[in-house]
């Protein structure tokens, strides 16, 4: 992209006035429920500038008492403590917490100035300072220098980046409700409630353990070099829970053959489920390729006549079951008997094939869909970048 003519770089702290924001003490009931917004900084949405969830309100005594300050319209809203990276404009007249350092421009377009903060500041919060709340300073946003060019062409970027903002904006909404759709069809879908064309037939009540064999995981002696790094997948909750698919192809760690056979971890076939038995209770991937695991997990090897998918979703409707019967003190964990014990009914093996196809079309609808946000950020990030 070729420069233009006129372009300066600058200090925020020459062309800003800076606001700071307090939190009004809530031992008060005359500083709260007033006209005034008051936002903290987990009410800004970090994918765009334009979004803030504005729930709370204090009254003119609360700001005249508290480090807090009304911050015009079209105020630029620094998140600097916790959350560092959060950006917005202010839609109306605002005060904000202590987490934020604020800033006017009377000069120049506020959106614009929000774009270029935003990049800077996703940079210094890998630098943030600070012990136990971690921060950028006022004064590293008052040094902070950015590329500013006239003003009409600060209006004329904003926009562009507002537009593809918008688009992100759609994006994310229209994946929300198509996963609520989903998440309604489930819970019609598995428990009987509806039926797909054709399939008629009474549903059998069993038991988790009548369906399935659950095989417990273990772990290698981390003392012994001669049982890692081979060639084996190994997998752990953390595996699971970084895996945004259904499928699960590979693990951070891997074991050896003499690892697997020193240690109570089983290889479980292709296609079995994942299921994390303690603190993560319920997240389920099924195995792409043969696999093992460590002991937080009671994987399941379904039965003839048994669709492995139709119980990878079923397994979500059975969570709220898994996590009542979960005990622990140090952490909540579901026992082999408690699980092989929950009740479930099941539909015959080509109805449980066709609920199964449905629900992983949608899957691979929200999968696209995801795939598109993450296209549209990247393609906002280089445009913010040029």
């Amino acid at each position: 992209m070729v420069r233009k003519s006129g372009w300066n770089t600058v200090k925020l702290k020459d062309i800003c006035d800076f606001i700071g924001g307090g939190t009004p003490s809530r031992q008060v009931e005359n500083f709260w429920r007033g006209n005034i917004p008051w936002i903290s900084s987990s009410d800004l949405i970090e994918s765009s500038i334009w979004k803030i969830n504005i729930t709370r309100h204090i009254t003119a005594e609360a700001v005249a008492k508290s480090a807090t300050h009304i911050c015009p319209r079209n105020t630029v809203l620094v998140v600097s403590r916790v959350g560092v990276g959060k950006v917005a404009i202010a839609p109306v007249e605002v005060c904000t917490s202590q987490d934020f350092t604020n800033l006017v421009s009377k000069k120049h377009d506020a959106s614009f100035l929000a774009y270029c903060i935003q990049t800077k500041m996703k940079i210094m919060a890998e630098k943030t300072q600070g012990t136990s709340i971690k921060g950028v300073t006022v004064e590293n946003i008052a040094q902070m220098e950015i590329e500013l060019p006239p003003q009409e062409e600060q209006t004329a970027i904003a926009e562009t980046l507002s537009d593809i903002d918008n688009l992100i904006s759609s994006m994310q909404k229209l994946i929300e409700k198509k996963k609520a759709i989903k998440q309604g069809t489930m819970q019609e879908l598995l428990t009987g409630k509806k039926r797909l064309p054709g399939f008629y037939g009474e549903w059998s009540r069993q038991q988790l353990g009548d369906i399935c064999n659950i095989i417990n995981g273990g772990t290698p002696s981390t003392s012994i070099a001669e049982f890692w790094d081979g060639k084996i997948l190994w997998c752990t909750p953390t595996d699971i829970t970084s895996c945004s698919t259904k499928y699960i192809y590979t693990t951070e760690s891997k074991i050896t053959e003499s690892g697997l056979k020193a240690s109570s971890a089983t290889l479980l076939p292709k296609g079995a489920l994942l299921l994390c038995s303690r603190a993560t209770i319920g997240e389920v991937r099924i195995a792409g390729n043969a696999i093992c695991t460590n002991q937080g997990f009671k994987s399941l090897v379904v039965h003839q006549n048994i669709s492995n998918e139709w119980l990878y979703y079923m397994v979500h409707v059975l969570k709220s079951n898994m996590l009542e019967k979960a005990i622990g003190s140090t952490f909540l964990e579901i026992s082999k008997k408690d699980l092989a014990e929950l009740d479930i009914i099941v539909p015959e093996f080509t109805e449980q094939k066709a609920i199964a196809q449905v629900l992983s079309d949608m899957d691979s609808e929200i999968e696209q869909l995801e795939k598109k946000l993450a296209k549209y950020q990247q393609i906002k990030q280089g445009m913010m970048q040029e």
